[in-house]
């Protein structure tokens, strides 16, 4: 079922991109509220009780995603020599971290279309 998602050297249409782009950002936000809980259950990180009052924690685990996804989609598909690759993922880090990390994870969806090198 998530096969094709966990595909990252398929070269995906407008369609296959925006689902992507969803389950990727919905794994994003468990993935970040489990390890935010956990993190505040060791006491590394303050009491955090909602997603928003720990929103700089949150903003570092999906900085970190988005650099990993970004990286691992730019492996896979053979495009580490490609200059615009590399800057769509610095432009992602860039949105995720003045903007949103949903914006952040555009350009990685956006990855997702371009060719094999």
């Amino acid at each position: 079922m998530f096969s094709k998602y966990t595909d990252l050297k398929s070269t995906r249409g407008l369609m296959e991109a925006v689902s992507f782009y969803l389950v990727y950002t919905i794994f994003l936000v468990g993935l970040s509220t489990f390890l935010v809980h956990i993190l505040g259950l060791l006491g590394v990180v303050g009491t955090v009780g909602t997603v928003f009052a720990g929103g700089m924690v949150h903003m570092v685990i999906g900085l970190i995603f988005i650099l990993l996804l970004g990286s691992l989609v730019i492996s896979e598909k053979g495009l580490s020599k490609d200059f615009l690759s590399i800057v769509l993922i610095l432009i992602g880090l860039g949105l995720g971290y003045e903007l949103s990390i949903f914006l952040g994870m555009v350009p990685v969806a956006i990855l997702t279309m371009v060719k094999k090198g």
